[in-house]
């Protein structure tokens, strides 16, 4: 991302938005050297909307149950997490 001074917006206004909206770059604008907003596309933007929020109880059901589908049809897929308990697990009949 390319940072621009919030004089520097002012100054170049037109040609900073077509950047952003031809050239698909993404600002980060700066006051007195801290970052205070973002220009972005959008697409972005769309994209950000569309995203579960952080912590969003329903998204991260609705990827559980995915999973869970998923692992009925194909039950050779395991997750990260499942692999690495198996993994452990194995480590443990090993020794002892």
């Amino acid at each position: 991302m390319t940072t621009v001074t919030s004089a520097d917006l002012r100054e170049h206004l037109a040609d900073l938005l077509d950047r952003v909206a031809f050239g698909k770059e993404r600002l980060v604008l700066t006051r007195r050297g801290k970052r205070i907003a973002a220009v972005v596309t959008v697409e972005d933007v769309d994209a950000l909307e569309r995203a579960p929020a952080p912590g969003d109880a329903t998204a991260a059901a609705d990827v559980a149950a995915t999973i869970r589908a998923l692992r009925g049809k194909y039950a050779r897929v395991a997750t990260s997490a499942d692999a690495f308990a198996a993994r452990k697990q194995s480590e443990k009949d090993l020794e002892g």
